[in-house]
């Protein structure tokens, strides 16, 4: 009797072995199931992104109007306080005397409309221009922009407006710029960037990536 029921018991220990082993796992802390479409999910309400760009602005003056754009903002909610670096370093020369910088601080606000983000900003820029040898100080009264393109956090941007020189100055420095020190063809080009041809039109394209 005891040798049958040791029997019967190794039976069922190797019986119920495999079924035990083939049993799911179920982790009632795993929520299974599809998840949502990213547009369904909604945007944090405040967030930086940062980006890199081109842009094209103003004619009339030597040297090309392409500029790298390098474009910091901070989103909260629809407002986006924003920092923008324009420049056309000289590449390929030994020298920095056609070189272009300019650095600007705006604030944008957002809304959408059918689906995309646009917006409209203004701002204040201080431009250093080697290549005509002196400075401005520009305002942009207008920045329209959209969001033309979104993949979770990548955003392709594309900004127009129009933007005018309030003054300027030549650089009278030789340390800066020898030839900009009382030169009388850039001091009529100044002219020019100051009064009858101080508004111009920008195109700007920015890639930025926001950073939650």
């Amino acid at each position: 009797m005891k040798l049958a029921l040791a029997a019967f018991l190794a039976l069922s220990a190797a019986w119920s072995r495999p079924a035990a082993a083939e049993a799911p796992l179920v982790d009632d802390a795993v929520m299974r199931g599809p998840a949502l479409p990213a547009r369904l999910v909604p945007s944090p309400r405040s967030f930086w992104q940062v980006g890199l760009g081109v842009e094209h602005f103003g004619t009339g003056f030597e040297g090309g109007n392409y500029l790298g754009a390098l474009a910091l903002s901070y989103r909260y909610r629809s407002f986006a306080p924003n920092l923008l670096l324009l420049a056309k370093p000289s590449i390929g020369t030994g020298s920095y005397e056609e070189s272009r910088f300019a650095l600007g601080l705006g604030l944008r606000s957002y809304v959408r409309v059918l689906d995309v983000d646009v917006s409209y900003g203004v701002s204040m820029q201080g431009e250093l221009r080697f290549e005509d040898h002196f400075w401005l100080l520009h305002a942009t009264p207008l920045e329209l922009g959209a969001v033309v393109y979104r993949r979770r956090t990548l955003d392709v941007e594309l900004f127009v407006g129009v933007r005018g020189a309030l003054s300027g100055h030549l650089i009278d420095s030789f340390l800066l710029d020898p030839n900009g020190f009382q030169n009388e063809s850039a001091q009529a080009a100044l002219s020019r960037a100051t009064g009858s041809d101080r508004f111009h039109g920008f195109l700007r394209v920015v890639v930025s990536r926001r950073l939650d």
